[in-house]
C-alpha cells in the first residue's frame, strides 16, 4: 500500500480472466497481477475461499489449494473449511496467515 500508494486513487477495475487489478486516476495509473484467495459477502456475512467458488473464473484460483493443504496440517477450520459466517475483516485476518502460493 505504501510503495504505490494505492490509497491515491479514485478508481479501480480488476478483470478476473487476466487476473489483473488497475488501480487509476485523471493523470496516473498502476496495474497488479493477482491470485484470488476468497470473497465477502456483505448479505449474509460469510466469507467463500477462491478455491470453492465456482462463478470464479480466475485461471491461478486453485493455487489457493495449498491455504487449504496448510489448514489441514495446522487443524485450522477456517482454512478447511470453503464457506463460513465472518465478517468484513475475515478476509485480511485469513489472508495475513496463509503461506506463500506462489
Amino acid at each position: 500500500m505504501e510503495k504505490y500508494k494505492a490509497d491515491n486513487y479514485n478508481n479501480w477495475f480488476y478483470n478476473q480472466s487476466s487476473e489483473i487489478l488497475r488501480l487509476y486516476s485523471d493523470n496516473k495509473e498502476v496495474y497488479f497481477k493477482y491470485i484470488p484467495v476468497g470473497s465477502f459477502s456483505r448479505n449474509t456475512n460469510t466469507w467463500l475461499w477462491s478455491w470453492a467458488n465456482e462463478s470464479s473464473v480466475e485461471p491461478r484460483k486453485l493455487k489457493t489449494l495449498k491455504i487449504k493443504e496448510f489448514g489441514e496440517k495446522k487443524k485450522y477450520e477456517n482454512l478447511v473449511n470453503d464457506y463460513f459466517e465472518g465478517d468484513e475483516f475475515t478476509g485480511w485476518e485469513l489472508t495475513a496467515i496463509i503461506p506463500n502460493t506462489h
